[in-house]
């Protein structure tokens, strides 16, 4: 997963829409999915952009081991983390992206949804 990817060429008004199951290898002991480690590394490489918004979610409402549908990245995110002392680099490290995004309260929870269509992902370059 590389997301300055696919935001690098997003102009300001424009919304980058994808679905399909997406793939992460898992490191340490924490907790989360591969949408929620899509959001993490999006966090930790552009979130100090102040105009991108992202959001990942499995529309099952269960991204890997997480119990969430996945998170979203909101301008100033990464800011917000380092305001709380909380250890970015320790995260990915331990594939704790759940734990991450629980602490900023960044989390899509939907419960169970019953409808397991594909991953989703939505980034917004606001203009």
């Amino acid at each position: 997963m590389s997301p300055p990817i696919f935001i690098c060429r997003l102009q300001p008004g424009e919304v980058l829409l994808s679905g399909g199951e997406l793939v992460c290898r898992v490191t340490g002991a924490g907790r989360g999915g591969p949408n929620l480690a899509f959001c993490l590394e999006l966090l930790n490489r552009q979130a100090d952009a102040t105009d991108l918004w992202a959001l990942a979610c499995d529309t099952d409402g269960r991204d890997g081991n997480s119990g969430l549908a996945g998170a979203m990245v909101r301008p100033g995110a990464k800011a917000r983390a380092q305001a709380e002392g909380l250890d970015i680099a320790g995260f990915r490290v331990n594939a704790d992206s759940s734990g991450l995004f629980s602490a900023l309260a960044d989390t899509i929870d939907t419960g169970w949804t019953g409808t397991n269509v594909n991953d989703f992902r939505a980034i917004l370059r606001a203009s």
